[in-house]
């Protein structure tokens, strides 16, 4: 029930993996807003679309990963740089989560979403897994936002865009996904 690159098949390069998949003739949700930076609206529609409609979605015959699982390993990579206080925090909210059976891209940001003929259509499906939207959001939140944190231009670097236009995405983006406009 998602409109997705058809895959043709898996290659090996060294010792990674990818998939070969068709060619769309498609522009990126973060190329829209690239382009027309005055009037985001449209790709925010596209972008959070979609996501509400993936989030409808349960896991029956799948194996999939456990986002909480993923969740829980970056922790584990974070322990080297943040206080043991702030590391025990992020589990303990970790494990508040409740396990759901919801289908999560695992890497959803505008690069993701193409739009053909009118249509989105969802790219990059290797961190497809289950679990609470929460997390999804939680990504959505660092590709838009909080890499930028960090540097203000990792924002521009990896979605093309700048953080100013990154933040009315966003905020765009939860007034839409929660049918509000108090974010």
């Amino acid at each position: 029930g998602i409109n997705t690159a058809i895959p043709y098949g898996i290659v090996r390069v060294g010792e990674e993996y990818g998939t070969v998949t068709e060619l769309l003739n498609a522009v990126s949700v973060s190329k829209m807003i690239r382009e027309n930076q005055d009037n985001i609206e449209e790709a925010v529609n596209y972008f959070i679309n979609m996501i509400k409609h993936i989030h409808t979605l349960k896991n029956e015959d799948l194996d999939l990963p456990s986002n909480k699982e993923t969740f829980k390993s970056m922790i584990e990579f974070l322990k080297p740089h943040l206080p043991k206080e702030q590391i025990e925090k992020l589990f303990a909210l970790a494990n508040e989560v409740p396990e759901t059976n919801t289908l999560l891209h695992g890497d959803y940001h505008t690069n993701n979403v193409m739009i053909q003929n009118g249509e989105a259509v969802l790219i990059d499906l290797d961190t497809l897994s289950v679990g609470h939207p929460i997390f999804e959001l939680g990504y959505m939140f660092n590709a838009l936002i909080g890499f930028s944190l960090v540097d203000k231009l990792n924002v521009k670097g990896f979605l093309g865009y700048p953080l100013e236009v990154a933040s009315k995405v966003w905020k765009m983006s939860l007034e839409k996904y929660f049918e509000t406009t108090d974010v």
